[in-house]
């Protein structure tokens, strides 16, 4: 999307800046009749689709900065060489692309892992995270 001409690629950016900008209970509230009806209320992978979902637009922000960062000239220079469009991204734009994947994907679990809100109405008390955790200890004491 970070190289794309068409203005769909903006707009899908700005929509996905507004759905990070929106409050992380009501992303969750729309998951609810659905995994009610599914049955999947207060499993571990429950959690882990919800929390993929609120933090995929800082993902993307964060990916697309850094995809614009590497030249284009990378590509062109492999396809001069002899290298199609899928061999130029492969052997050389992804080992230039590691740490941004690296960064974003460290500050995405950090963000899934500290985020109490979510974690606390997902899951049952023996499989919550740290946070909840630390939480309903304190307030026991």
């Amino acid at each position: 999307m970070s190289r794309s001409t068409y203005r769909y690629a903006f707009w899908f950016l700005i929509i996905a800046l507004v759905f990070r900008a929106l409050p992380q209970i009501t992303l969750v509230s729309g998951y609810l009749p659905v995994f009610f009806k599914l049955n999947m209320w207060g499993h571990l992978p429950t959690a882990i689709i919800v929390l993929i979902a609120i933090n995929q637009p800082f993902t993307l922000w964060m990916l697309h900065s850094f995809f614009k960062n590497i030249p284009q000239d990378l590509d062109e220079s492999a396809m001069v060489d002899g290298c199609n469009r899928f061999q130029a991204f492969r052997h050389v734009i992804i080992p230039v692309m590691w740490p941004g994947v690296i960064t974003a994907g460290l500050f995405s679990f950090l963000l899934a892992y500290n985020d109490f809100a979510v974690t606390t109405m997902l899951l049952p008390k023996e499989n919550q995270t740290m946070i909840p955790k630390i939480a309903s200890f304190l307030g026991t004491t």
